[in-house]
Order: C-alpha cells, then sequence, then structure tokens
C-alpha cells in the first residue's frame, strides 16, 4: 500500500479532504471538484492548500494553495506526475 505523503485541507476548517500518494493524484481531485462546481463553487476552493509530508512528524510542507492551487491543478494535463516530470 502507498504511503499518503500529499493531503489537501481545507485551511479555514482544519479538515483534511483527502489523502494521496501522488501529488498528481490530489491535482487530479482538485481539477475535477473545480470543474464538478463550477464557478458557483469556485470559492470554497480558495480555502483548500496542499500539503506534503515533511521527513520529520509534524513538519508539512506547503505547496499550494487557493488560487495558486487551482492554478496549478488546471495546468497539469491527466495523469502528470509533478515530482518527476513524467506522464
Amino acid at each position: 500500500m502507498p504511503i499518503a505523503r500529499h493531503q489537501l485541507w481545507n485551511l479555514s476548517t482544519g479538515n483534511c479532504l483527502g489523502a494521496y500518494a501522488e501529488e498528481a493524484a490530489a491535482l487530479a481531485d482538485v481539477r475535477a471538484g473545480v470543474s464538478a462546481d463550477g464557478a458557483d463553487g469556485m470559492e470554497a476552493w480558495l480555502s483548500v492548500g496542499l500539503l506534503k509530508d515533511g521527513i520529520l512528524p509534524g513538519n508539512a510542507e506547503r505547496i499550494a494553495s487557493g488560487s495558486e492551487l487551482i492554478g496549478r491543478a488546471l495546468s497539469v494535463p491527466d495523469g502528470r506526475d509533478t515530482e518527476k516530470g513524467e506522464q
């Protein structure tokens, strides 16, 4: 079973929305959610952040949040591994 190293968090409520082994899978969920919610639901996605586990417990790194996260998700083609630059 792959280790979930990436998480999507609602930064306003502190709720974890999902855990993923790969950044690409998290971005795919953001892309799908933004697409499904449309312009009316965009505001909810502005409070979401993508974090990556650090080497030490509790030492997470913020990758992107809000409009930066949305832009990142929409700019990466489906199936692309952003960490390795592969498709």
